[in-house]
């Protein structure tokens, strides 16, 4: 038997595990596992397939705190870009909201909106529509 203590940063890892007989032949073994708590970040304002208009607050929420939320569209092309960071996160009762406040339109069309945190946990994308 044999045990190992190290704390790991939260994400996809690979352990590893070599181990030799008295007859000297070695064994080796590795499994891929996820570190953290899977708990999703999902887009909550505005709804999938709404028409909306600006002013605009987007806003993404989850039950994990993150440092860095950024929200982004998809042009009719389908190219990411950037809308800004969200604010500070707004704590109610063990659930995180991030907001951004959008006070001009990037124009008239169909996007896909979603949002990533600093570590690559994205949610669903929504489409909307801008009159």
């Amino acid at each position: 038997n044999c045990s190992l203590t190290k704390n790991l940063s939260e994400g996809r890892r690979t352990i590893a595990v070599k181990g030799t007989k008295l007859n000297e032949k070695t064994y080796d073994n590795s499994v891929s596992v996820m570190f953290g708590v899977d708990v999703p970040l999902n887009l909550v304002e505005p709804s999938g397939n709404s028409l909306v208009i600006f002013p605009l607050t987007i806003t993404a929420e989850s039950n994990k705190f993150y440092s860095d939320v950024n929200f982004y569209y998809l042009d009719e092309n389908g190219e990411e870009k950037s809308l800004g960071k969200a604010g500070s996160a707004q704590n109610l009762e063990n659930s995180y909201r991030y907001s951004l406040k959008l006070n001009e339109s990037f124009g008239s069309g169909k996007y896909q909106l979603f949002a990533k945190t600093g570590n690559g946990r994205q949610t669903k994308k929504i489409t909307i529509t801008v009159p």
